[in-house]
């Protein structure tokens, strides 16, 4: 299972689950790109091991997009692996939430894939080769308090599986829906609420950013020849059948 040779794209690649991605991609052997809006991910392209580019833009941007794939194009030559990875969350209850707190993270999280999956799809069917990972959410189930969110990765859930049908057969798409894992954010958390979120997965952890880039390594590699069209969550079995206690 690794990606020796490929070119990566991945939005979202200087932090969190994003950096994660960014470094097993490396250390299997791809050249990656990291498209993040921070300066972080400069230093998590400085870090990699196999030659690397950093641009700074925003993924809801379709000039920023198409900036990025150019300079990528013009260095390597082409890109191999497309990693949808950025996403962003402004959390409210649905009657108190704003218009502007939901079309900013439909921009990013949705329309953002969109864009990417847009500008990189046809250099990946020119080439007769391409691996599309989306990462989406245990929360496309619905989720208290994240209406946009929870729309938001459900549009991607179903924006992989017609991506999937239009780029068949040179190009696999595939999605991700990670459950809690241990990020910044969830870092950020009071002890108490840990605790509250632990309690309901069945393997009593939260899962590691490495656990996600490992799952992405699958669908990003050849390993995953003959799988598109699906939607795995990673979530330590949070979301499996009914838990009444």
């Amino acid at each position: 299972m690794n990606v020796q040779g490929k070119v990566a794209f991945v939005t979202g690649g200087g932090s969190g689950i994003g950096a994660a991605i960014s470094q097993t991609l490396d250390k299997a052997g791809a050249t990656v790109i990291i498209f993040d809006l921070n300066e972080d991910g400069r230093m998590v392209a400085d870090t990699l091991q196999q030659e690397s580019l950093f641009v700074q833009g925003n993924v809801a941007d379709q000039k920023d997009i198409k900036r990025a794939v150019q300079s990528a194009v013009e260095k390597f030559g082409r890109i191999d692996i497309l990693i949808n990875n950025a996403g962003i969350f402004r959390d409210q209850k649905l009657m108190k939430m704003s218009e502007e707190e939901w079309d900013l993270v439909l921009d990013v999280n949705l329309k953002g894939a969109f864009l990417t999956i847009k500008e990189i799809a046809p250099i990946m069917k020119g080439n007769q080769y391409g691996k599309i990972v989306n990462i989406s959410s245990v929360s496309h189930k619905g989720n208290f308090g994240q209406a946009n969110y929870s729309a938001s990765k459900a549009g991607l859930a179903s924006l992989t599986n017609t991506a999937a049908l239009e780029l068949a057969p040179e190009v696999t798409v595939n999605s991700i829906a990670p459950g809690s894992i241990d990020t910044p954010l969830f870092q950020s958390m009071d002890e108490k609420g840990k605790e509250k979120f632990i309690k309901k997965i069945p393997m009593k952890r939260v899962g590691n950013p490495e656990e996600i880039a490992q799952t992405v390594l699958f669908y990003a590699s050849d390993a995953s020849s003959y799988v598109t069209g699906t939607l795995l969550e990673v979530d330590g079995g949070l979301t499996t059948g009914l838990n009444l206690r």
